[in-house]
């Protein structure tokens, strides 16, 4: 706030009407402008930010058995105040030889995703645009506790990271399942199933009285999103040679479904 007045006093003094410092001073009272705040607007609506990140995966099995198993975690908080990020992973890999003719494979990954956003761009709850905009002389609240919602056209940063909400979760499982039997050296039949599965949720909240909730009393923003991708494979394998000749073909078929439901 200081650094801040006596720029503004700098310029009042090239002004030619001569009141001084007691007109500027008047001035400021007119303004409505409290040179004992100094709220530091960085410090309010910044933070450190930090990420943690941990993987643990292990193989193993035996002749007829082999498998592959991971994890991982990776939680981020931005600088920002109220954007956060986290990420959850798991994969499985398993590979059986059941007999000599018979043999199964099953791949699993699971995902599961939470982000916690704010506004941006030029929208008035954009806390960047805050840090920028917004006076040291303002407050954040008033000495009864409540939020100050007497500037920025009630749009008060902290009051709005506090009570709004802007959260997407996303929900991902990609799997697939197939067998192959060998009837002969040079004829074999093998089939696989796939499914891609998504779930995504996005939730915004707006709390009644301020900023974008002031006009609607308040209001609530839920989309919900199914998307489902499933393939299955059967394929009849002929692979023969006799000498320097052979046959190589094979007969299949495939079919595919994908479906968004949202």
């Amino acid at each position: 706030t200081t650094e801040m007045m006596e720029l503004l006093r700098e310029g009042w003094q090239h002004k030619a009407d001569g009141t001084g410092e007691a007109g500027f001073q008047q001035e400021l009272r007119a303004r409505g402008v409290d040179t004992t705040v100094n709220t530091g607007w960085i410090d309010v609506l910044t933070r450190h930010g930090s990420y943690t990140q941990a993987n643990l995966s292990a193989a193993g099995g035996s002749n007829k058995t082999k498998f592959y198993v991971s994890g991982g975690m990776y939680d981020s908080r931005s600088a920002l105040k109220g954007v956060d990020y986290k990420r959850l992973t798991g994969k499985l890999n398993l590979t059986n030889q059941a007999t000599a003719r018979l043999s199964f494979d099953v791949n699993l990954s699971l995902s599961y995703q939470r982000a916690n956003a704010v506004a941006d761009m030029g929208l008035m709850a954009n806390p960047v645009r805050s840090l920028a905009r917004l006076q040291p002389w303002l407050k954040v609240y008033n000495e009864d506790g409540s939020y100050d919602f007497s500037y920025n056209n009630t749009f008060n940063p902290v009051a709005i990271m506090n009570g709004n909400t802007r959260t997407a979760t996303i929900y991902g499982l990609l799997g697939s399942a197939g067998a192959k039997y060998r009837f002969t050296d040079f004829l074999s039949f093998e089939t696989k199933i796939s499914l891609d599965l998504n779930y995504a949720r996005s939730n915004l909240f707006f709390e009644p009285g301020f900023a974008d909730g002031r006009n609607t009393n308040g209001w609530v923003l839920v989309n919900n999103s199914l998307w489902n991708n499933w393939v299955s494979t059967n394929i009849l394998r002929f692979n023969r040679r006799w000498g320097h000749h052979g046959i190589s073909t094979f007969v299949g078929y495939e079919a595919q479904e994908t479906r968004n439901i949202g």
